[in-house]
């Protein structure tokens, strides 16, 4: 768990939507040296950033730091 586990799992759900960090940092209204450093596991998000990574890829918080495997939301 921890940083590395966020930051596979961020360029996978990326890799996966077919958008570009520089794409993905439009979107979110962010850098795209933020993503290339997320996506490293050269920089640990805060709660508000997560939140933005989780809404955009319709998943959870506690699937992107490895709480847990369920990818998805319910409901």
């Amino acid at each position: 768990m921890g940083i590395q586990v966020f930051a596979e799992r961020l360029k996978a759900l990326r890799e996966e939507k077919g958008i570009s960090k520089r794409g993905l940092a439009a979107e979110l209204g962010m850098s795209h040296v933020a993503i290339f450093h997320y996506e490293r596991g050269e920089r640990v998000p805060d709660i508000v950033v997560a939140k933005k990574f989780a809404d955009y890829f319709n998943t959870t918080s506690d699937y992107l730091i490895g709480l847990t495997d369920e990818r998805y939301r319910k409901g």
